[in-house]
């Protein structure tokens, strides 16, 4: 009897370490909460338009960032336009381009997403495009950094 208790409590033991080990890989979710978002002034976007462009990233940040936490998000109409000129214009003919930026930091593990673990990403770019119509939805096109930190 004592010999079926004794296996019983190695057994339940294993089972919790192999549950605590499991956790600890699982990573974290992806945190928007305390981001500092910023509209910027734009004569080519009104806020509303520019916040709809900010909600798509933010979905994508939450769904496919795990670990990684946003600390900014921001539009800048004099960086974002020279960007717009530079073929990607061209690239989408008849197309409204709007690039947001964003500074995160990622945790221990980053899951196949091409990010470095516990680092700082600064200047990430996400590329938004629609019908130059304004009636459309903004569509993630484009994400990432040239210009790593």
């Amino acid at each position: 009897m004592r010999k079926k208790i004794l296996i019983v409590i190695i057994f339940i033991c294993l089972i919790m370490i192999c549950i605590s080990l499991l956790s600890a890989c699982v990573p974290a979710d992806a945190k928007t909460e305390n981001a500092v978002i910023d509209y910027g002034e734009s004569a080519r976007f009104s806020q509303e338009e520019t916040q709809s462009a900010m909600d798509i990233v933010l979905i994508e940040f939450l769904e496919n960032y795990k670990g990684c936490d946003l600390q900014k998000l921001w539009y800048d109409e004099k960086e974002s336009y020279p960007l717009t000129q530079m073929g990607y214009q061209y690239e989408y003919e008849n197309i409204a381009v709007i690039i947001l930026f964003s500074d995160f930091t990622t945790g221990n593990v980053t899951w196949n997403s091409g990010l470095n673990s516990n680092d700082t990403y600064t200047g990430w770019k996400w590329y938004l495009t629609r019908e130059e119509s304004r009636c459309g939805e903004w569509k993630l096109v484009k994400w990432g950094s040239e210009d790593k930190q």
